[in-house]
């Protein structure tokens, strides 16, 4: 049942990559949100960070929620915003396929939303 929440959601985000500047991008990427917050059960189709549980980290399924969550706000809000998300599978309890990842991610999003700047930094 869940798979049919994330893949869709992963689904969305990756159109809002294709999709040319403006709002059909960014409207997928809005869209793409609710979905990954269904699976993160916090009760609010746009949750905050703080608001997902750390049990659920240790999950990949779960994790991979946070992941997608993590990309689309970064195409909707700030890389600050997307860092956040993505801070919360860089715990002892995420898996290691996750957590060796995340620079890549990382940096996915810092070129995605063309902070250049930051981007070097994290090459560095």
């Amino acid at each position: 049942m869940l798979e049919t929440v994330v893949i869709p959601g992963l689904t969305l985000y990756y159109r809002s990559l294709l999709a040319e500047a403006g709002g059909a991008s960014r409207a997928d990427a809005e869209a793409a949100q609710p979905l990954f917050a269904r699976v993160l059960d916090t009760g609010d189709a746009y949750p905050k960070p703080e608001d997902v549980s750390s049990d659920l980290r240790s999950n990949d399924f779960f994790a991979n929620a946070i992941l997608g969550m993590a990309l689309a706000k970064g195409r909707t809000e700030s890389l600050q915003s997307s860092l956040a998300w993505l801070r919360l599978l860089d715990e002892p309890q995420v898996g290691d396929g996750v957590r060796r990842q995340l620079p890549a991610w990382r940096l996915v999003v810092a070129m995605d939303r063309g902070e250049w700047s930051q981007a070097r930094a994290m090459l560095r």
